[in-house]
């Protein structure tokens, strides 16, 4: 789990290495929803993009 608190999806290698990690099926989404929404709050407040992404990341991985 402290691997998870350092990630970051505004930089391209930790997003890379979220992809990877719910492609994979090692990240429950229940997990990935609260750093998501952590992240929004906490440092991306204003950034709507976070969403997109967060969206596009479990689009990929139903395709």
């Amino acid at each position: 789990m402290l691997f998870l608190l350092k990630l970051d999806a505004g930089r391209p290698k930790d997003l890379q290495d979220i992809r990877d990690m719910i492609r994979s099926g090692l990240v429950y989404k229940t997990v990935m929803d609260a750093l998501f929404r952590e992240w929004k709050s906490r440092w991306y407040p204003a950034w709507n993009e976070i969403d997109r992404i967060y969206e596009s990341l479990w689009e990929e991985r139903d395709r």
